[in-house]
C-alpha cells in the first residue's frame, strides 16, 4: 500500500500508515472466525464414536438408512461385559480382550469382515481413547501440583480422578467392544447372540484370573 499523505509504502493490513499515521481507506477488515458450537465440541460420544469408525474403515463408516437401524437394535446394545471384565486384568489382558471376543463372534464376524479388522479397529481405538484421557489427565495433575489448591482439597481430587479414571477405563472396554461388533455383525440373531454373549462372559472370569497372574509374572516380577 502507497501512503496518500505522505506516498511511502506500508503493509497492505494495515489500519494506518506506519510513517505518518494518515487512515488507510482501502483497509477490508478480515472476516470474523467462524462461530464455535460448543454443543457440538462437547458431545462426549459423538467425538468417542468418530475416533473408533475412523479406525473400522470406510465400508462400515458411511452406514446407509437400513444398516444405521440394525445396529440400533442390535442385541449388543451400547456395552460388553467380557470387554469390561478382561479390561481389569492389566496389560496383557486388555490386549487379549480382542481375541478373545473374536473367538466367541467369529462365526458371525466372518460373514462380512476377518477377525483381524475387528482387533485392528478395537485395539487401536482403545489406545486412541487411553491416550487422550491420560493426557487430561495428566494436565489436571499438573495444576493440582501447582499449590493453588488446599492440599486436603487436593488428595480429594485425585482420589475421585483416580476413581474416575478407573471407571472410564472399565467403560471405554465395553463400550468399544460394543460399538464395533455392532458395525461389523449387523445381522446377529438376538437369540444367538444372547447365547453366545452369556457364553463369552462367564469364561472371561477365569481367563481374568488366570491373565492377571500371568500379568504380573511377567511385567511384576
Amino acid at each position: 500500500m502507497i501512503c496518500k499523505k505522505c506516498g511511502r509504502e506500508y503493509p497492505d493490513d494495515m489500519l494506518n500508515c506506519l510513517w505518518c499515521d494518515a487512515p488507510n481507506n482501502q483497509h477490508v477488515a478480515p472476516e470474523p472466525p467462524e462461530k464455535i458450537d460448543f454443543s457440538k465440541v462437547l458431545d462426549v460420544e459423538k467425538n468417542i464414536d468418530t475416533i473408533i469408525l475412523k479406525r473400522i474403515g470406510n465400508d462400515c463408516a458411511q452406514e446407509s438408512e437400513e444398516i444405521e437401524n440394525k445396529v440400533a437394535k442390535h442385541p449388543a446394545g451400547n456395552f460388553m461385559w467380557c470387554a469390561a471384565i478382561l479390561g481389569m486384568g492389566g496389560l496383557l489382558s486388555v490386549f487379549f480382550a480382542p481375541f478373545y471376543i473374536a473367538f466367541f463372534h467369529r462365526l458371525e464376524i466372518r460373514k462380512n469382515h476377518t477377525i483381524a479388522k475387528f482387533t485392528s479397529a478395537y485395539i487401536s481405538s482403545f489406545i486412541a481413547l487411553k491416550v487422550i484421557v491420560n493426557g487430561l489427565a495428566n494436565i489436571t495433575r499438573k495444576i493440582l501440583e501447582s499449590n493453588f489448591f488446599r492440599e486436603d482439597l487436593v488428595d480429594f481430587i485425585k482420589f475421585a480422578m483416580d476413581t474416575g479414571l478407573f471407571l472410564i477405563h472399565f467403560w471405554i472396554c465395553g463400550y468399544v467392544a460394543a460399538f464395533i461388533i455392532k458395525r461389523l455383525t449387523p445381522d446377529y440373531e438376538p437369540s444367538e447372540y444372547k447365547l453366545t454373549s452369556v457364553s463369552a462372559t462367564i469364561y472371561s472370569i477365569p481367563t481374568l484370573i488366570l491373565l492377571s497372574i500371568a500379568n504380573n509374572y511377567l511385567f511384576e516380577t
